[in-house]
């Protein structure tokens, strides 16, 4: 029998019990969905986490610190404090997000050091401020600040970036518009906010700065819910809290700028491993990233789990669907043996009928997803996720979708090899007097 027949044969046989083969495939349908949405929702997160990272535009870019303790020693035993610490705002661990922390100086020394490393391209030190508060005409709102470098670029929802210039800037984080009295971000750009701040001798001082930009909610990286700062401002804070010149004092950060070539490769890496022989804790941005990563990608691994146990599930549906069919055409199995039909023959139409169960189901499945994924894309980015600009939570890639389409086809191949099998070794004289 040519393939073609066989084909036509498996159609036929699977709409005269169309009732049974929808059912059948509708529970692969449920498995199909669910692996569409999961794995979209994926691709997503993970796409909306690199477009971040490539905003900022410093996959060269490492932050060095040199902590000696955290600001929570609940767990451990008092630190011992020594007289080159400083308690300053830096990004990234032991306190992502720039929360206070004791640190170690990094000394201009271990500058010098850092520089001598091989693939390092530029080394630039940060000034250790503190802020308080941050006000325009009303109630005094408390406020962090991040340590950054003009080099990493905020997402922004409008206005510019930093610049280097004698004017004092600021770029203002987007949970701050309300509190501060502005209709939305536009209506903030290009006005003075006052930042607070304790001086060296412990007296609240003041200074004006014009907002030139405001930034995205985002999932974090260098700002991170903090207010970002230019140069000449944190210049004017430091003069103020610090009777000490910065080479005196020592620097909180320092950010390394790494040969753009070494990005991906293992010498990167290496740089990364020098400047921890130094005892210092490097940080990437794609790190701070990466723990919201790693706990998104393990979610989506437990939803697909879940996904998969329900195929599995419809896969005893369509080994019982088979095995009734095989039942109820046992005289026309032994009709077709009994005029040439070999067992392959046999093998391959009931075969074909568990694979034609498996892609109809399949293909339902992933056009459902598509379908309710698209529409569930726009519900949130218009409702619950419009603080996340230009997020989008499910991207359907066309490998993914493949990918479903060929493990669903698949499992239903495996599970249609037992009834197949059974029908391929009946004998044709015990199936003609079947009753």
């Amino acid at each position: 029998m040519r393939p073609l027949s066989i084909f036509k044969r498996s159609q036929r046989n699977l709409r005269r019990n169309a009732v049974r083969t929808g059912l059948t495939a509708s529970a692969i349908l449920v498995g199909a969905l669910t692996l569409t949405l999961t794995s979209a929702l994926g691709a997503g997160v993970n796409k909306y986490i690199d477009d971040t990272l490539a905003s900022f535009g410093a996959e060269n870019v490492i932050f060095v610190t040199n902590p000696t303790a955290s600001g929570d020693n609940s767990d451990s035993d008092p630190a011992i404090f020594e007289e080159d610490q400083i308690e300053a705002q830096v990004v990234g661990p032991p306190n992502p997000g720039g929360s206070a922390t004791l640190v170690q100086a990094i000394s201009q020394d271990t500058i010098a050091e850092i520089e001598r490393i091989e693939g390092v391209d530029a080394v630039e030190p940060s000034l250790g401020v503190t802020i308080e508060y941050l006000m325009t005409d009303g109630p005094q709102y408390v406020a962090d600040n991040a340590q950054t470098s003009l080099e990493i670029e905020s997402v922004l929802l409008e206005g510019t970036q930093l610049s280097d210039d004698s004017e004092f800037q600021v770029i203002l984080p987007y949970e701050y518009l309300d509190v501060l009295g502005f209709r939305d971000a536009s209506d903030a750009v290009d006005e003075s906010i006052t930042i607070g701040f304790y001086d060296y001798a412990d007296f609240i001082a003041e200074v004006d700065a014009k907002i030139v930009g405001v930034a995205d909610q985002g999932l974090g990286g260098p700002v991170a819910g903090n207010l970002v700062m230019n140069p000449s401002l944190i210049q004017e804070i430091y003069e103020s809290q610090s009777l000490d010149a910065p080479a005196e004092e020592g620097f909180s950060l320092v950010t390394v700028f790494v040969d753009e070539s070494l990005v991906g490769t293992d010498d990167f890496i290496a740089v990364i491993d020098e400047l921890e022989q130094l005892d210092l804790t490097a940080v990437t941005l794609e790190d701070q990233l990466g723990d919201f990563t790693a706990i998104v990608d393990a979610i989506i691994w437990i939803l697909n789990g879940f996904a998969l146990v329900v195929l599995f599930a419809s896969g005893f549906g369509i080994v019982n669907t088979l095995y009734m069919s095989v039942q109820e055409r046992t005289r026309e199995i032994g009709l077709m043996k009994s005029i040439g039909a070999t067992p392959r023959v046999i093998f391959s139409l009931f075969s074909l009928e568990a694979a034609l169960i498996g892609l109809i189901g399949s293909i339902s499945g992933v056009l459902l997803g598509i379908i309710l994924g698209s529409r569930l894309s726009n519900v949130l980015q218009e409702g619950l996720l419009s603080d996340l600009t230009g997020f989008d939570p499910f991207v359907f890639e066309p490998q993914a979708i493949a990918s479903v389409l060929v493990v669903v086809v698949g499992l239903a191949l495996l599970a249609g090899i037992l009834p197949a099998r059974s029908a391929s070794k009946k004998d044709p004289i015990t199936a003609l007097r079947y009753e």
